[in-house]
């Protein structure tokens, strides 16, 4: 579990290292239903992340999972907890984020906001026991910028987005 805990923080930091960071990590459990807000307020910075979710009843874990899903339900969760919005406020200003950031992500057990040379990012720790997944959304003062999702039980990084600034300058 630590090298897992080190190899996301090497991905989330671009081979950044705590001294570049500018707070530790704000770390916090995801509520199933309804809103979750992790906060980082200093003199020069204060950075906010709200992220809803609703439940959705799947059945029972002694029932089989179905053979086609209709939700991004990963049935390690009864009921089933879908994100259903993620706002980012920089210096109380909102930020852009593409609904595909986040739209296909449920069963959110914690998330840690956490600063890097380069910005934010915001790990979101999914999935089941079996398998894991952590999206990390690093952003700026306008928008998140990337997404990338690691399956930790294959130390394997599974999808990269990058979102374009273009309308935003």
């Amino acid at each position: 579990m630590r090298i897992l805990s080190a190899l996301m923080l090497i991905f989330c930091f671009g081979f950044a290292t705590y001294a570049q960071a500018s707070f530790e990590p704000v770390k916090q459990q995801v509520n199933s239903s309804g809103e979750t807000t992790l906060r980082f307020e200093s003199e020069t910075e204060n950075i906010e992340v709200v992220i809803s979710a609703h439940e959705v009843d799947i059945g029972s874990p002694h029932e089989p999972s179905p053979a086609t899903k209709h939700t991004s339900c990963t049935y390690s969760k009864f009921p089933c907890s879908i994100v259903d919005n993620i706002m980012i406020s920089v210096n109380s200003k909102p930020i852009y984020i593409a609904r595909s950031a986040f739209c296909d992500i449920a069963d959110v057990s914690t998330a840690a906001l956490i600063s890097t040379d380069k910005g934010y990012c915001l790990e979101l720790h999914y999935g089941s026991d079996f398998l894991v997944y952590i999206a990390t959304l690093r952003f700026d003062e306008q928008l998140v910028y990337e997404r990338e999702v690691l399956l930790t039980n294959f130390s394997d990084v599974v999808e990269k987005t990058w979102y374009s600034n273009k309308f935003y300058e």
